[in-house]
């Protein structure tokens, strides 16, 4: 992926929206705004948040960029769904030809989140790496202590001599129900097996794998 430093972003909003006359709704600006970034692929603008699905990770990152903008004075906050241009923010975008090497240090400032997206596919090549050289038991506790922040209650591992393919039983919190649930800890590497076992015992089943072949 391609993405743009959240810095790199801030002048071309300003810019954008000076050009519009001081103000837009934000999905008026996402694809202006990625037309200057002629390195973003049709992937990397269709690409979502792995937390919000619903959320594309272009809008993310350009509404990172706007609240850094409001942090600085430079775009209104006040009206929800409106991003607009402060006169401090129409003083930069308009200035920002005489100021080029201001703006040229701004721009190659990494925040936190820029150097997630730049080392992301390092971190999750590492991270599987490290699952995969797990013995088969120390994964499936592995699995139980990632399903427990995500609203999994009263984990249990399965007997290895009996599990018919299922590694482990639990309860799913979804509001006042609890919901019996089961998984699956798949520790796949180059040839996963070719089907799942069916979990009929369970109302919710999950699969958790090292790999995304199915």
């Amino acid at each position: 992926m391609s993405f743009p430093k959240q810095s790199e972003i801030e002048l071309p909003l300003l810019k954008a929206l000076l050009s519009v006359g001081g103000k837009a709704e934000p999905k008026e600006l996402y694809p202006r705004l990625a037309e200057g970034f002629p390195q973003l692929t049709e992937e990397d603008l269709t690409a979502r948040m792995p937390s919000s699905p619903s959320t594309f990770r272009w809008h993310n990152l350009v509404q990172w960029s706007r609240q850094k903008l409001v942090e600085k004075g430079e775009l209104d906050g006040s009206t929800r769904g409106i991003w607009k241009l402060t006169s401090r923010g129409k003083a930069r975008a308009s200035d920002a030809a005489s100021n080029i090497s201001e703006e040229l240090l701004l721009a190659h400032q990494a925040t936190l989140k820029d150097l997630v997206y730049e080392n992301e596919s390092e971190v999750k090549a590492r991270i599987i790496s490290e699952m995969q050289s797990l013995g088969s038991t120390d994964f499936e506790q592995f699995c139980v202590s990632f399903l427990g922040p995500l609203g999994y209650e009263q984990l249990q591992v399965t007997k290895r001599s009996a599990d018919r393919g299922i590694d482990g039983y639990g309860l799913f919190r979804q509001g006042v129900v609890s919901i019996r649930s089961a998984f699956q800890a798949k520790r796949w590497r180059q040839n996963p097996v070719s089907r799942l076992r069916s979990i009929s015992s369970a109302a919710r089943s999950k699969v958790i794998t090292t790999t995304v072949y199915f």
